[in-house]
């Protein structure tokens, strides 16, 4: 006959949980202070048994049996629990009962009614006029003890809950929380009340997803229509974004988002559900430190970093509008002994290199007595050669220190970016590194301009692997990325993560010397989960800023059979990123497949169970048996770049090409060619069915801000 106190309960907190300005006041707790339970009753025999039950469960009773007065009573004492006897003389017990009810009793408060009725004649019209349990009289003792037991549980645990809202309000209040779900098919974006005041809007807006992207700042509209698109959150995803909106007084508010799937009626995905916090004191601090971060602590100038965000500009502008650019290294060679205070040498050193580069350019210093200088419209060879010789000639003479003299020696290497070149950023500042070193080299002070033969070749596999070790160590190596396009329709359908090394003192070395090496050697599994995190980082961050990112490819580079903890250290890197499995593609090599067959399907199926798209690279290298290819739950097929080479001139090749793409076609396997270099070669790949494509004709290889451009540009441009 009981009659749960829950759902009320759980309805009452829902309603909170959407009401930003909802109060609870929280009655006493029931650990600080034992249940108000008031006892109406029509005789003291009564009364003595539900109080002797009462005190047994801790409670101390209060009596009432005046039906004039009980609706005061009850007002005053705001009691936790009411046992009623509809059988008090002079009164309808249902009528009463009702009364109570309406005055004010929360349906948290539960009411147990007491009657000379039996079960089947009076329990569902005391519930219906409010009660929560029904006991027939004459009581048992044994059940009254239970029903008071299960009333005073309920009271604990809606008390509990109600503590818990009220707190969820003040710290809601306090971090400026608001909740929010999204309905797909209505658009219909339902809000908590603390939301439109965040926004500026009055309190009786209807809540829409159009009233609320009013208020979001333009430039960033287009990233927050993306969040509550259908079909961008897969289930179990979670996105974060941090945009701005218009508060009050049309102030700027930085809000930081988070949403995941609204599931109902089974896994049908109907909408969002997620919460608004107003990070804005967060932003501004973040805006104050990342200033603090563009500079040099020591001499104020700005930080490498920021040289190389405006010589990628400078890059961009000079490919637009023509001319040129120029960075310089400035190498600086003094006595480092010197007794001398060496924080005031290297700011002297500091300030007259900004003197002699002059207003337009950018000095940014790079170690003890090493700046870069960019020249963002540098002219002709001729004007860089008169800049050049300008910085030499400010350190001719020596540098005054507070207690002495510093003779310097200028060293300058220089490189040029002209219209039309595809320089990037970093190959420059070590093109300049490069040219310093030579110019030292020459025994007088001087500059030189980089050239490719100063690169000097590392023939040594020995010495080659034990600097790769090094720059590992020292996360000298960069992740980049090329475009994988589709040959029939010449668009990006996704694009593959590519290794770089910039040698401190080689300069660029190509991945074709430095790759076979990594693959043999011991550091290749290592360097394959490196990989992967940096690549989920860094797709990561392409997402944030343009809510857009083909799919990835990663390729492994471990030629070893695949160790079996493989699925679950890639998982926990997923994990870590937030990267969803969709956006990923594994490319294994052909032998670490299948020199443990059994291991490596065991394993592949485990990758597939997350996921993760796989594909098999240098295929027709090796000596992989057509059943065992049957038997791999892969993806995609990719074509060794050695056959796609010269395929256009060697029939011998283009028939490999052929085979690979025919029998690709039968397994049901998308095929992706390597090291596509010419429109010739991309043509008859077209002729021969091949999907994709990936190699210098493509698209040069980028970093993920170059890539999030490039990406966004391929969509605006119209295909053909």
């Amino acid at each position: 006959m009981d009659k749960s106190t829950g759902g009320p309960a759980l309805a009452r907190i829902r309603e909170d949980h959407c009401s930003e300005d909802a109060t609870t006041t929280p009655p006493p707790s029931a650990e600080s202070a034992p249940p108000r339970v008031l006892v109406a009753h029509s005789g003291s025999e009564l009364y003595r048994q539900i109080a002797d039950c009462l005190t047994e469960c801790g409670c101390a009773p209060r009596e009432f049996n005046s039906p004039d007065t009980l609706l005061q009573q009850i007002r005053r004492e705001r009691p936790d629990m009411i046992v009623l006897d509809m059988a008090i003389p002079g009164v309808d017990g249902f009528d009463l009962l009702e009364r109570v009810r309406a005055a004010n009793v929360p349906r948290l408060v539960p009411i147990l009614a007491l009657s000379d009725l039996s079960p089947a004649d009076g329990a569902q019209r005391a519930f219906d006029a409010g009660a929560s349990d029904f006991m027939s009289k004459p009581l048992d003792q044994t059940l009254l003890r239970q029903r008071l037991r299960h009333g005073l549980e309920s009271v604990r645990i809606a008390h509990g809950a109600a503590r818990e809202i009220e707190q969820l309000r003040r710290a809601k209040k306090l971090a400026r929380m608001v909740y929010w779900e999204y309905d797909y098919r209505t658009e219909h974006l339902r809000w908590c009340q603390g939301l439109p005041g965040l926004l500026g809007l009055p309190t009786n807006t209807r809540p829409t997803l159009a009233a609320f992207m009013e208020r979001v700042v333009p430039l960033d509209a287009a990233k927050v229509r993306g969040v509550f698109s259908p079909g961008r959150h897969s289930a179990g995803s979670t996105r974060n974004l941090e945009f701005r909106v218009r508060g009050r007084g049309q102030d700027e508010c930085t809000l930081s988002l988070c949403a995941e799937p609204a599931q109902s009626g089974g896994a049908e995905n109907n909408g969002l559900f997620g919460i608004f916090l107003d990070v804005t004191n967060r932003a501004s601090c973040g805006q104050n430190a990342s200033r603090l971060n563009q500079s040099d602590p020591l001499t104020g100038l700005p930080n490498q970093d920021v040289l190389e965000e405006r010589l990628r500009q400078a890059i961009l502008v000079t490919n637009a509008a023509g001319g040129s650019a120029a960075l310089m290294m400035l190498d600086l060679d003094y006595e480092s002994g010197l007794n001398s205070d060496q924080e005031a040498c290297t700011r002297i050193m500091a300030e007259a290199a900004v003197r002699a580069a002059g207003p337009t350019a950018t000095v940014s210093r790079l170690g003890p007595g090493r700046f870069l200088v960019l020249f963002p419209g540098a002219g002709d060879q001729g004007h860089v050669k008169q800049i050049a010789q300008q910085l030499l000639t400010a350190f001719q003479a020596p540098l005054e220190l507070p207690d002495t003299y510093v003779a310097v020696a200028p060293y300058i290497g220089i490189q040029m970016h002209e219209a039309g070149q595809s320089s990037q950023p970093g190959s420059m500042i070590s093109a300049v590194g490069v040219a310093a070193r030579a110019a030292r080299r020459l025994g007088r002070q001087g500059y030189r301009f980089f050239d490719d033969n100063m690169l000097v070749q590392a023939d040594d596999p020995f010495e080659l692997e034990t600097e790769l070790r090094r720059a590992v160590e020292q996360q000298a190596l960069r992740l980049g990325f090329q475009p994988q396009v589709s040959v029939s329709q010449r668009t990006v359908t996704r694009a593959a993560a590519v290794l770089s090394w910039t040698h401190n003192d080689i300069g660029t070395i190509s991945p074709d010397h430095f790759m076979p090496v990594l693959e043999s050697g011991d550091m290749a599994q290592a360097m394959d989960l490196w990989q992967l995190r940096s690549a989920s980082e860094q797709i990561m961050r392409i997402l944030a800023q343009s809510e857009q990112c083909p799919p990835i490819s990663i390729k492994f580079t471990s030629r070893q059979p695949l160790a079996g903890d493989l699925a679950d250290r890639i998982q926990e890197i997923l994990v870590a990123t937030g990267l969803s499995a969709e956006q990923l593609i594994l490319e294994l090599a052909e032998t670490c497949l299948t020199q443990d067959l059994t291991q490596g399907i065991r394993v592949l199926g485990q990758l597939k169970d997350l996921g993760i798209r796989l594909a098999i690279y240098d295929f027709g290298t090796g000596h992989t048996p057509l059943t065992y290819l049957r038997r791999l739950p892969i993806d995609i097929l990719k074509i060794d770049g050695s056959f796609v080479r010269g395929m256009t001139r060697d029939p011998i090749n283009a028939a490999i090409v052929r085979s690979a793409i025919d029998l690709a076609r039968g397994l049901g396997l998308e095929t992706v060619a390597e090291q596509v270099d010419s429109e010739q070669e991309l043509d008859m790949l077209k002729n021969l069915g091949c999907d994709l494509a990936q190699g210098r004709f493509t698209g040069a290889v980028m970093d993920a801000d170059s890539m999030s451009d490039w990406v966004a540009a391929q969509a605006r441009s119209p295909r053909g």
